[in-house]
């Protein structure tokens, strides 16, 4: 597996990566209607409002990139789920 070998050309046990698959099925009567269900959850808005609500940030009144990283980083570091250095 990718993931593995590339976990421990980084130098660490490549067992002890964890690997989580998140799948969604969309399903309506009709193929296009289930294409534009997707389309409504795959919209950027859905996405921020999705991660301000994981963590508590409101990411809409951030325009920057950079802004987001700056907040997401240290919040996911202090949940122990970004490596800190």
């Amino acid at each position: 597996m990718r993931v593995r070998r590339r976990a421990a050309e980084a130098g660490r046990e490549p067992r002890k990566v964890l690997i989580f698959n998140m799948q969604t099925a969309i399903v309506d009567e009709t193929d296009a209607r289930a294409q534009s269900k997707w389309q409504s959850y795959a919209s950027y808005e859905g996405a921020l409002a999705l991660i301000s609500g994981w963590t508590g940030i409101d990411f809409r009144a951030h325009e920057s990139f950079r802004d987001v990283v700056g907040l997401l980083v240290p919040e996911l570091q202090q949940r122990g789920a970004y490596k800190t250095e």
